[in-house]
């Protein structure tokens, strides 16, 4: 298996952990949004700058002491069919997993649970715009599949949506309501305008931090604890 990149130190990607990350090539959608198209487009990936998952283990071990958490992100990390095991050689070394994901594939998600100690899912917008937000590739009802696998799991989570402007609005909150009742975590994440996959995104003013706080106090009532995070 080959990592597309990593970051050696993060204090922010994992809660209450110094963390490294491990960033994985591959997605099964295309959110127009996503600013990770290196690691989303076939096209775009670059196969010179990955490395042996090997050859990150040794710089992982040689951060034992310093770090106490590994994340696993992308791209879709659930793509690998190695990760179960790439996931044990970690957990070996005494650091605990995070794992961030789309929530597209429930199956793998229930799989690896036991052995991951935070999850991440990330909520694009409202069901019924699914098939807009993720560049017609998926419907909600994986997404669902996957929130329940959390809520019946162990495992500390969080679900996340990035505020888009033009595709993440007050009444789509509104319609996750039901879907996220006693979500442990929410975090409301702004939108960057960077590169994106569709250029049409990379222009794109930021949603409003009054409008941003409107939404956070919508989910307040029905989630344990919702936060805004800044860039």
């Amino acid at each position: 298996m080959r990592v597309a990149g990593w970051h050696g130190t993060t204090l922010v990607d994992f809660p209450s952990r110094v963390a490294s990350i491990l960033f994985f090539s591959g997605c099964n959608l295309r959110c127009p949004f996503c600013h990770n198209p290196g690691l989303v487009l076939p096209e775009r990936i670059d196969p010179d700058a990955s490395e042996e998952f090997e050859v990150i283990l040794e710089r992982l071990k040689a951060r034992q002491g310093f770090i106490t958490g590994v994340v696993l992100t992308g791209g879709e990390p659930l793509m690998q069919p190695e990760l179960p095991a790439a996931i044990r050689a970690i957990r070996e070394l005494g650091f605990a997993v995070k794992l961030d994901t789309n929530g597209t594939w429930p199956g793998p998600l229930a799989a690896i649970l036991p052995w991951v100690d935070y999850v991440a899912l990330d909520l694009k917008s409202a069901p019924a715009r699914y098939p807009e937000a993720t560049g017609g590739r998926a419907g909600f009802e994986d997404v669902a599949r996957s929130l329940d696998v959390l809520r019946a799991g162990p495992v500390p989570w969080e679900v996340r949506t990035t505020v888009v402007p033009g595709l993440v609005g007050l009444e789509d909150l509104r319609a996750l309501l039901p879907h996220v009742a006693g979500v442990p975590l929410y975090a409301l994440q702004p939108f960057v305008s960077r590169d994106t996959l569709d250029p049409e995104y990379a222009g794109r003013s930021a949603v409003p931090a009054a409008s941003v706080r409107e939404m956070a106090d919508l989910l307040a009532p029905v989630v344990a604890r919702v936060i805004i995070r800044s860039n």
